[in-house]
Parts: structure tokens; C-alpha cells; sequence
């Protein structure tokens, strides 16, 4: 069963570059994107991320970012989902009904 969402983030470390996708969730009909290679809070990942409502790619700093629902240490962000920056070229799909990345953590 995927991990609760939280968005207490006493207990979450602000970056670690060790960290990696250590829990997967299935998707019905879901808007993804297939990425080589991305980062969060200096971690390096990738893989199958569900594109969060209405999302898409944006310039932020001269860097490509996309909204995606996907947890750090189990925790959301109180406004939003995490953005992940874009290293590879984004592979869109819609219709995803399989495991999409969950929660990055330790």
C-alpha cells in the first residue's frame, strides 16, 4: 500500500543526494512522463512520474522543471507537488495505466 501523504516535514531532510525512488504506485489513465534522467534536492532519479494537473515544463533559473505527483521522505509540499528537474529529454504518455514512481527517499 503507498505511503500516506504528509506534508510535515520536521523529519524530511532538506536534500541528500543519496536518495532514490524506494516506492512505486499503479496509475489508471494517467498522464506521465518518462525521464532518463532528473533531480530533486540533489538527488539524482528516474523513471515513470505521474505529470501533476494541469503541469508542464517551465523555465525556472534556466532550468527545464516539471510538476509531478511524487513524495520526498513521504512528504507533499503544502501548495503544490514536487517539481523535478528535467536532465533528458521528457517522454510524454497518456493513458498510463501502470507503476508510476512514488516516494524518494532512503
Amino acid at each position: 500500500m503507498p505511503t500516506k501523504i504528509s506534508t510535515d516535514w520536521s523529519n524530511a531532510p532538506s536534500t541528500c543526494k543519496t536518495a532514490d525512488v524506494v516506492e512505486c504506485k499503479e496509475v489508471k489513465n494517467a498522464r506521465v512522463v518518462y525521464l532518463a534522467k532528473a533531480s530533486i534536492r540533489n538527488a539524482e532519479v528516474s523513471g515513470y512520474f505521474k505529470v501533476a494537473e494541469g503541469a508542464e515544463v517551465r523555465a525556472l533559473w534556466g532550468k527545464r522543471r516539471i510538476q509531478v505527483e511524487c513524495l520526498w521522505f513521504g512528504c507533499k509540499p503544502p501548495t503544490s507537488w514536487m517539481n523535478l528537474t528535467i536532465l533528458s529529454t521528457p517522454k510524454f504518455e497518456n493513458g498510463f495505466s501502470k507503476k508510476v514512481n512514488w516516494n524518494i527517499a532512503t
